[in-house]
């Protein structure tokens, strides 16, 4: 059973299951393009968002690791987020060097003119 609506004189939507509105004009789909009432997956689906609050579509997109460029001095740069890291080495496996914190829409050619130093 598919779900329709029409568009009242009031202007507002009505949903009904009929095919033809009681004007007798044809009524509109209310599903999205891409719903199916056929889903297989959607006991999964409500399992997820039962369990954990959020559907994996509604999730924040991860952070990722953009390119490494390099310094004019060859001092490596890492960006990870949205923090910057200056001089890094590598002391029993773990990173050291200055990490700064910059916005994350920050072009890179042009010089940094504020950032905070996070330890």
């Amino acid at each position: 059973m598919y779900l329709q609506f029409y568009i009242n004189d009031n202007g507002d939507k009505v949903y009904t299951t009929k095919k033809e509105t009681p004007l007798g004009l044809a009524t509109q789909s209310a599903h999205p393009a891409r719903f199916s009432p056929d889903d297989k997956y959607s006991r999964q689906r409500v399992l997820l968002k039962k369990r954990f609050g959020l559907l994996p579509t509604q999730q924040p997109p991860p952070k990722a690791l953009r390119a490494t460029p390099m310094l004019r001095n060859r001092v490596p740069l890492l960006i990870y987020g949205d923090s910057i890291t200056i001089g890094v080495k590598r002391k029993r496996g773990l990173f050291t060097g200055i990490r700064l914190r910059v916005p994350l829409s920050r072009d890179l050619q042009q010089p940094i003119k504020s950032c905070h130093v996070v330890s």
